[in-house]
């Protein structure tokens, strides 16, 4: 990571331009390192600071529509709710791979028979047989499978269960969405913390 007293690559719009062409004209990532490419880019060019990497990777997966296939665990038991998450994915042109948990109780061992942990678990919270604050537990206090990112997703607006899953170590905290820009960014949100940071 950069400290404030070094100092910023200097990249030219003629490059940013070719670079962009490149990502346009193969539909998604043109080179293995683009993404590290054009984030040094935008950083000399606006001044980005370092802190903000991880919004501007969400940006640019979604944006420049990256050819990386993300393992979704949805743990949800409205068959509704499964297939509007499905659709969201769809319409963001995210390439993903989700199995569906309907039940509280399932997941774990349902990870626990996983060949390949998930890149991310979406978590209702009101689950039949176990609640999902409970299932954040159990995740997050397990030695194996504490490491998967969980976007908490649910009805609530509260700022109390909000507050309550972030200490409990959950990732990102999403009321279920009614509009269009809502689902856009519930993706970008998941999508944030399924997807490694490209700089480190």
């Amino acid at each position: 990571m950069l400290n404030n007293h070094e100092r910023k690559p200097r990249v030219s719009r003629h490059i940013i331009e070719e670079i962009m062409k490149g990502f346009h004209a193969s539909g998604g990532c043109a080179y293995s390192n683009d993404v590290t490419v054009v984030v040094h880019v935008f950083h000399s060019l606006w001044g980005l600071r370092f802190q903000r990497i991880d919004l501007l990777n969400k940006i640019l997966c979604l944006s420049l529509n990256m050819r990386q296939l993300i393992d979704v665990l949805l743990v949800e038991d409205d068959p509704d709710d499964v297939e509007l998450m499905r659709q969201a994915m769809d319409d963001n042109r995210v390439e993903y791979a989700m199995q569906v948990v309907n039940h509280g109780d399932q997941v774990m061992g349902h990870l626990e028979l996983c060949k390949k942990f998930p890149d991310v678990i979406v978590l209702d919270l009101n689950l039949p047989k176990l609640h999902g604050r409970e299932v954040l537990k159990k995740i997050k206090s397990s030695k194996e499978f504490s490491a998967i990112p969980i976007a908490i997703l649910t009805t609530s607006s509260s700022q109390h269960e909000r507050e309550n899953c972030l200490s409990l170590g959950a990732d990102a905290f999403i009321t279920k969405p009614s509009s269009v820009a809502g689902f856009n960014d519930m993706v970008a949100t998941i999508m944030g913390i399924a997807v490694k940071p490209v700089v480190s």
